[in-house]
């Protein structure tokens, strides 16, 4: 069975302001979505903000359930720590359908730190984001004794460090993301 973490029939969505964008310096655009990760037949909800330019993780988290408190606000609030609450006006924050983007609590967030919201239609129109959950999943979880959810926590908190720091890019003449990030 495969796990969904988005549901969007029937919503109203925000339009994409991401495609038409040229990406040019950090905090242009941020990119973000949600995906799953079983522990022992157990199923936690990882999501992850990242800065579209620099490819660096902004926000994180490893939830229990699939709801925007788990989910897209606690990785906010990560984000917003380590931005010391101050960021730019007109921020794109770009994500799939999920109702998790969309909730009141998550609007109301996003309206305050005047982030301009925007979804896409299909998930190759949020690839980075997409391509993060792999990322993380396949090449730093996967692969780690991971028993509980307080292992999973310790494990992403390595692996979002490792991957900020360590990981060259090649479409960033491989440096990581930390150093375009500063």
């Amino acid at each position: 069975n495969r796990i969904r973490t988005t549901f969007s029939n029937g919503v109203i969505r925000f339009d994409n302001l991401y495609k038409e964008l040229s990406l040019v310096k950090i905090d242009q655009a941020y990119v973000s979505d949600i995906t799953y990760f079983e522990v022992n037949g157990r199923f936690y909800y990882l999501t992850f903000i990242m800065d579209a330019y620099s490819r660096f993780i902004l926000g994180y988290h490893a939830g229990n359930r699939l709801t925007t408190e788990e989910t897209t606000l606690a990785a906010m609030r990560k984000l917003l720590t380590y931005k010391n609450h101050s960021l730019p006006k007109g921020i794109v924050f770009h994500s799939d359908g999920g109702g998790q983007y969309y909730d009141k609590e998550f609007i109301k967030l996003t309206t305050d730190y005047h982030f301009k919201n925007s979804m896409c239609e299909y998930a190759y129109e949020n690839g980075k984001a997409e391509r993060i959950n792999g990322i993380i999943k396949n090449n730093y979880l996967k692969h780690r004794c991971i028993n509980s959810y307080q292992d999973l926590t310790k494990e992403l908190d390595r692996a979002v460090s490792l991957y900020n720091n360590q990981r060259p890019h090649k479409s960033l003449n491989y440096r990581t993301p930390k150093e375009i990030e500063n």
